[in-house]
C-alpha cells in the first residue's frame, strides 16, 4: 500500500468504516508500478513494464487529441416563489 492509499482509508475510516473495510481486503492485480511526474509537473500513472498510459512530456494535450471534440449543452430550469416584500 502507498502511503496516499493509506492516508485515504485513514480518512474514510472516519466517516466510512465499512467502505474502508471493503477497501482495505481488496486484493488488487497489480500492474501500475506507481506514478512518473511528466514533464509539466502532472503525476502520471507508469505500469510495471514502465509504459505510461498517457505522454510523459504533456499528458493533457494527449488526452485532448484522443478525445474526439464534443458540444455540450446545459438547459436550466428554476422555480419558486418570490416574496412579495421583495418588491415592495
Amino acid at each position: 500500500m502507498t502511503n496516499v492509499f493509506k492516508k485515504n482509508i485513514r480518512a474514510l475510516r472516519m466517516r466510512y468504516q465499512d467502505i474502508a473495510l471493503t477497501l482495505e481486503r481488496t486484493h488488487s492485480n497489480g500492474i501500475y508500478a506507481g506514478t512518473l511526474t511528466a514533464h509539466t509537473g502532472e503525476n502520471i500513472p507508469f505500469f510495471r513494464n514502465n509504459r505510461t498510459l498517457h505522454s510523459r512530456y504533456n499528458p493533457w494535450i494527449e488526452a485532448e487529441r484522443t478525445l474526439p471534440a464534443q458540444h455540450a449543452s446545459f438547459f436550466f430550469v428554476a422555480s419558486g416563489q418570490v416574496s412579495t416584500s421583495v418588491f415592495s
